[in-house]
């Protein structure tokens, strides 16, 4: 999935013991990260596009409906309701335009081409490539299919991150954990009871995007949990200045003044999907109109090194 995993259970007292009431329980807490591991790996391999045989490849290459996993279909309807959300500003059909790009290959593999160049703004010029946007999928999950229209491909990218981070901490709490959290590469979900030593809560620190000196800020997540994602295209950078947020209304990179945005949500997807809605308006006043509009909790880093919350972002969160 492009990045690091960190995977955290939290078993309660009898759980530690090895029961629940009276009962043995069924999986250790070792066990049920390996579950979890084993999860994820099975995601990747149905969501990559850098994995040919996945379902999203081989949706890309159908010229009609393909049989798809659930897993798979309830992704594609996160693409669609994401887009119509947030009136194309989220839009996963943007695959050619990244790969004119350059970004058609594994990351490590693009820098191997074309080293990453220091934050520049992006050229306008050249034709732009606009996406066919994912309004016209049909996802059938009677037949168990879905359809793209033609010429679309889809890079669920992030919000693939997302809702693999809501699907297997709910696995998790469903098969004995306490709590979970699962941080797939900034893409945070967290459930249930928190650490002891945060009083049952949550507490997700965030780093800046250009400062290692101190966090972004320290989020805490209201009883049960919540989803916390990061994106910044200060990061993923590579010849040129060229970087992984396309803007779907010119087919190239995002050329915000905003550059770094945080989000928090009820759950991962949505979470993932409304940071490259605060990253793709031309400047922070759109930003900030849009997810105040979508009543999104946000915080954005700008190129000036400004950092501004949106009306919604947690009041109680520690800021830098």
């Amino acid at each position: 999935m492009g990045g690091n995993v960190h995977l955290v259970v939290v078993l309660d007292g009898a759980a530690q013991d090895g029961r629940i009431g009276s009962a043995p329980r069924a999986l250790t807490g070792e066990r049920l990260l390996d579950v979890a591991a084993a999860r994820l790996t099975q995601l990747e391999r149905r969501w990559s596009r850098f994995v040919d045989d996945s379902e999203i490849c081989r949706l890309g290459r159908s010229a009609g409906p393909l049989e798809v996993s659930a897993d798979t279909r309830l992704l594609v309807a996160w693409c669609v309701t994401a887009f119509r959300r947030s009136r194309g500003r989220f839009d996963a059909g943007v695959l050619a335009a990244l790969e004119k790009q350059g970004y058609d290959r594994s990351f490590d593999e693009v820098l191997e081409r074309s080293p990453a160049a220091t934050p520049a703004p992006i050229p306008a010029a050249g034709k732009p490539l606009r996406g066919p946007g994912c309004d016209e999928i049909v996802i059938d999950d009677d037949a168990g299919t879905v359809t793209l229209p033609a010429g679309l491909r889809l890079d669920p990218g992030g919000i693939a991150k997302g809702l693999a981070a809501d699907l297997v901490t709910a696995e998790l709490l469903a098969s004995g954990a306490a709590g979970a959290c699962v941080n797939v590469a900034g893409d945070l979900r967290a459930r249930g009871l928190g650490p002891a030593d945060g009083g049952g809560r949550w507490l997700v620190g965030v780093e800046h995007p250009t400062r290692v000196d101190r966090p972004l800020a320290m989020i805490p997540l209201p009883p049960g949990g919540g989803a916390v994602a990061s994106s910044s295209v200060l990061s993923r950078r590579w010849g040129g200045g060229r970087h992984h947020v396309i803007d779907p209304g010119l087919g190239r990179p995002a050329n915000s003044d905003v550059v770094a945005a945080t989000v928090v949500a009820d759950d991962g997807v949505w979470a993932d999907a409304a940071t490259k809605i605060a990253l793709v308006p031309d400047g922070r006043r759109q930003a900030i109109a849009e997810l105040d509009r979508l009543d999104v909790a946000a915080l954005l880093v700008c190129r000036d090194g400004t950092v501004i919350p949106t009306a919604a972002f947690p009041p109680s969160s520690a800021r830098a």
